[in-house]
């Protein structure tokens, strides 16, 4: 089964008692205990929240591609989608959660990390001004936040 959200192609197959979603950005993640329908839905409507939110941040001043946007929106979808449905198997009292995407998942530092990598892997020279716009802070404060950052993935 195949959609599309933007323009970006999502394929869908069973497999072994889940669903494997593979987009053609390279995205490649199981999820268990899912239909097809059911994932197409859940993609869909998070896309919309997740893109929303950060459209409404756009500014004229600094450019970031609609194709951008789509690739960073989908890439947080999918990974909060597969942590939020490995929880529902790992730990009894997320058994029934909800798999839609919350409002405080913008402020996880995993949201973050997943648009300094793209902004910073496409555009090396200028992804500071595109990630200071999406994650609403300023030059001072995003380079603090990145080092920080960069300080804890050290560690590990």
């Amino acid at each position: 089964m195949m959609f599309t959200v933007d323009d970006i192609q999502i394929e869908l197959a069973k497999e072994d008692g889940g669903v494997r979603l593979i987009s053609q950005n390279g995205d490649n993640v199981i999820l268990q205990n899912q239909t097809m329908p059911s994932v197409e839905t859940i993609v869909r409507e998070n896309f919309r929240i997740v893109k929303s939110h950060y459209q409404a941040k756009l500014d004229v001043l600094v450019s970031i591609d609609r194709r951008d946007l789509s690739i960073i929106s989908l890439k947080i979808v999918l990974d909060y989608l597969y942590m939020y449905n490995a929880w529902r198997k790992m730990y009894k009292e997320h058994r029934n959660r909800d798999l839609r995407f919350l409002a405080e998942d913008f402020e996880n530092p995993g949201t973050a990390d997943t648009i300094i990598w793209h902004f910073k892997n496409k555009y090396p020279e200028n992804y500071s001004d595109k990630c200071e716009l999406l994650l609403g802070m300023s030059r001072d404060t995003f380079r603090s936040y990145e080092q920080r950052r960069q300080e804890f993935h050290d560690m590990w």
